[in-house]
């Protein structure tokens, strides 16, 4: 916190923006909670009541978590930079992809939940780019 004009300030950061790479490729940015969200209305789709993709739906499930990690690239980096990473996804970079994103997303639980007691705030995650090889 600082002061401005005698006015306590409190600075919000951007927790939630993390970098990654697929391989060798360009490092981008990532709003983690935007992207889990959009990952998540499109998991509950192939889902069963008890929170498993059943066998008939492995296939669709797999291709669609290719697509969401292609198509989140193209959405929301560069078009240049983009075009450089996303024919380089494959379905295992997807998977990891859509996995560091749930366990970043974890970490933050704490932090977005409402807390009663005087708890400290869990430490912010590590800074470093992601980088998915095969």
């Amino acid at each position: 916190m600082s002061a401005s004009n005698g006015d306590e300030v409190i600075r919000i950061e951007k927790k939630g923006i993390k970098k990654f790479a697929f391989g060798d490729g360009p490092v981008f940015s990532v709003d983690v909670i935007r992207a889990m969200d959009a990952w998540n209305g499109i998991d509950g789709e192939y889902r069963d009541a008890a929170g498993g993709v059943p066998k008939e739906k492995l296939a669709a499930w797999r291709r669609a978590q290719l697509n969401f990690a292609r198509d989140w690239v193209t959405a929301t980096v560069d078009p240049q930079v983009a075009a450089q990473i996303v024919p380089e996804i494959d379905d295992a970079q997807a998977l990891a992809f859509i996995n560091r994103l749930d366990a970043y997303i974890d970490g933050l639980k704490d932090f977005f939940g409402v807390r009663t007691g005087k708890e400290p705030s869990p430490p912010p995650p590590s800074d470093s780019a992601t980088v998915f090889t095969e």
